[in-house]
């Protein structure tokens, strides 16, 4: 197994783990939105804490499936180009469009830094759960981390297609 093998090797791996947690959230979101509904039409109250929940675990599924997407190349993009362009050239415009966004997702990492080490100084906690603020926000780098290197890895992918047009897409 050759360097790229490796890469698609540990992508798929990283690829099971996020959807695993995707489908974990989106059952136990579901369950705890019906309990809560329940709990408070039928005896007035609910779980205090159940709405912050559901507010987080859906930015984690939207950033986890955002670099599930990434994952599949099945994400929202300009691909005027690829309906004109024979398959040669389109692998050059997938590249440089895979390549833009590893570096659009850079610095989305960057920025996502600077914010989760301001919320660390910051020592917010959630009220009801007394979970500092910084760790549910975690999602935020390593998500963008996993959406670049799937950029990148898509992006070579594509430029060695370009340069050796008898490469077989390979999934």
């Amino acid at each position: 197994m050759g360097f790229i093998g490796i890469i698609r090797k540990i992508n798929d791996i990283i690829g099971w783990l996020e959807y695993v947690i995707v489908v974990f959230l989106l059952a136990s979101m579901a369950s705890l939105a019906f309990l809560q509904v329940l709990l408070r039409n039928l005896f007035s109250f609910g779980f205090p804490w159940a709405d912050e929940v559901l507010r987080h675990a859906v930015v984690w599924i939207g950033l986890l499936g955002a670099s599930l997407g990434i994952k599949e190349e099945r994400s929202i993009r300009i691909d005027i180009f690829n309906r004109f362009l024979p398959p040669r050239p389109n692998s050059l415009n997938e590249a440089i469009l895979n390549f833009t966004g590893a570096l659009v997702s850079v610095f989305l990492v960057i920025a996502s830094v600077i914010f989760l080490k301001m919320e660390y100084e910051y020592h917010e906690v959630f009220s009801t759960l007394r979970i500092p603020v910084w760790q549910v926000l975690l999602i935020y780098p390593f998500s963008f981390s996993v959406i670049a290197f799937r950029f990148i890895f898509n992006g070579t992918t594509h430029l060695l297609r370009y340069f050796r047009p008898e490469q077989k897409k390979e999934k």
